[in-house]
């Protein structure tokens, strides 16, 4: 187990640098004349090598395509060495060579949200969705793609045919539709949804340990916890913007005794500065401490899952 761990962080590129090793040359003092020679230890790049075997490959090609596994391996070689862009373009051609492929389709939707390609997914998302072949979490996915593109019925209805099969998923769902009532300018049903959500995320919260082993319970637990806490700060921004500032200040507390810590949102949105709301929202904030500074993990254009850079490597060992 170790081992294969090993392996997944370190396989090539190596450590997720984008540079890749450092070449390191051997300096060598000769016996008696005590000259130093230098001997060159070039750095083996095997996947840059394969991609370039590979083009020329592609350049003496007498036809106008290559065939599917052509393509799937110039995807997975330019993945491999983090030429987002490059590899898209052969996802994109093995799709259209196999239009009727939903596993190839699928393997092409989870390299692009990877790669933060959400157009590309979102297109792939719905053209599933069309043929009703979906699979059980896709249907969040595309209604959030949806909400993002503007399309707000398209994504409701999308959302109906969707069942949670747990308690943060649902807990996401109802966040969502929260969010998309919002943006419609429907404060309502946004407000509605979110006061389903609070009791239910709180309820569900003391079933977790019975239901989950401990390290998925810690986990989902504190992921819920925050949830109930964005919950409360949602409805406090509606409140705000609907000028009721007295409930505003209310779902605000809420918020903060429940973990909401996000400082720096607090110090930006805009929805607090109305006069009559900042004196008493600085006032009420000044009895917590929080974090300032936006916090992200971070991320390479390397760092994809391992099964792009080793094919066929058994799935079970690395998720």
């Amino acid at each position: 187990v170790d081992f294969t761990k090993s392996i997944g962080e370190y396989a090539y590129p190596w450590l997720g640098s984008d540079e890749g090793p450092e070449q390191a040359d051997m300096h060598v003092k000769l016996p008696g004349t005590g000259e130093i020679i230098t001997i060159e230890m070039p750095v083996y790049q095997p996947v840059a090598l394969a991609l370039q075997w590979m083009e020329k490959y592609l350049s003496l090609l007498q036809m106008d395509k290559p065939d599917l596994a052509t393509t799937q391996m110039m995807a997975d070689v330019n993945s491999w060495l983090g030429n987002a862009h490059e590899a898209v373009k052969w996802w994109r051609l093995s799709i259209s060579m196999q239009p009727g492929n939903d596993s190839l389709r699928n393997e092409a939707i989870r390299y692009f949200t990877s790669v933060n390609y959400l157009t590309d997914a979102y297109a792939q998302l719905d053209t599933l969705n069309k043929r009703n072949k979906l699979n059980q979490d896709q249907p969040f996915q595309l209604a959030h793609y949806h909400m993002l593109a503007g399309r707000y019925q398209p994504a409701l209805t999308v959302l109906q045919a969707y069942h949670p099969d747990d308690a943060l998923k649902w807990m996401h769902t109802v966040m969502l539709k929260s969010n998309i009532f919002r943006l419609m300018g429907n404060m309502n049903m946004a407000l509605q949804y979110l006061q389903d959500s609070v009791p239910t995320i709180e309820f569900i919260d003391t079933l977790l340990v019975d239901s989950l082993d401990s390290f998925t319970s810690d986990k989902q637990s504190t992921e819920l916890q925050m949830g109930y806490a964005n919950a409360f700060y949602a409805k406090a921004r509606i409140y705000a913007s609907s000028k009721k500032y007295k409930n505003a200040l209310a779902e605000l507390r809420k918020a903060l005794n429940n973990g909401f810590n996000y400082g720096y949102l607090l110090d930006e949105d805009k929805v607090w500065d109305q006069k009559k709301m900042m004196r008493k929202k600085n006032k009420l904030v000044a009895n917590y401490t929080f974090e300032r500074e936006y916090k992200t993990e971070a991320t390479s254009q390397f760092e994809n899952p391992i099964g792009y850079r080793i094919p066929n490597w058994p799935k079970d060992l690395y998720d």
